[in-house]
This record gives structure tokens, C-alpha cells and sequence, in this order.
């Protein structure tokens, strides 16, 4: 069973790979994280080179975008790592890169699309 259970006037996260920070943020967020579909890299196959398909640039982006998959059933993964920014003041910045197998690349692109985001093309 996943989920948030109560007790002792505290909530504590049951199941699932999540971090305290994690937790706290989608208690803070209120957001229901019994469902997600966020994947831990050894769900996928080794032999399998995940594709980059989004970069969230904060955190209320990125919670959306782990809804919109999360609401398709889509496996994916979702890491922190840095990216570059800023056009006159270039500087390494943080954000949630979002991963999903290769067979999957062409859906999630699709579904990013329908739901108002740019999926991550890299050159």
C-alpha cells in the first residue's frame, strides 16, 4: 500500500522510493503522490539508453509535468542535474530532467505537446 497514512499528528509516506525532501515538498505542494509513476533508474533495462524528453526549470513546472505523465500511465524517470542559462549572463542552473525508454520517446513528446509544454530537443 502507498500513500500517506496518519498518525501521531504526524503524516508518514508508505511504499514508493520518495525522499523526506520529497515528501515534505508534496505535503507542502499538496500533492498526492500515492499514484506517481516516477521510476527508480533500475526499473529500467541496462541495456536500455533512456532519452531526454524535458527539462523543468522549477519545481511547480516540474510537478506539473509529473502529473501529466503520471495521469497517461507513462513511466519515467526524473532526475536534478544543471543546464545552462541566461543570454547576456550565462550561468549553470538546476532542473528536473525527465527521462523515458526509447519506445516511448515519440508518445511522451506528443503528450508534452498536447499539454502545453516544448519538449527538450538537444542538437
Amino acid at each position: 500500500m502507498q500513500g500517506f497514512v496518519s498518525g501521531e499528528s504526524r503524516l508518514h509516506y508508505v511504499g514508493g522510493g520518495l525522499t523526506a525532501r520529497e515528501i515534505s515538498s508534496a505535503v507542502r505542494w499538496k500533492v498526492d503522490v500515492s499514484n506517481i509513476m516516477r521510476q527508480e533508474p533500475a526499473f529500467f533495462p541496462d541495456d536500455e539508453e533512456l532519452v531526454l524528453v524535458y527539462i523543468a526549470k522549477k519545481l511547480k513546472e516540474a510537478l506539473a509535468v509529473e502529473k501529466v505523465f503520471t495521469d497517461a500511465g507513462l513511466d519515467y524517470l526524473v532526475e536534478p542535474d544543471t543546464y545552462s542559462g541566461g543570454i547576456l549572463f550565462r550561468t549553470e542552473r538546476t532542473g528536473a530532467f525527465f527521462y523515458v525508454a526509447p519506445a516511448k520517446e515519440e508518445e511522451t513528446r506528443s503528450l508534452l505537446e498536447i499539454s502545453g509544454y516544448k519538449p527538450t530537443v538537444l542538437s
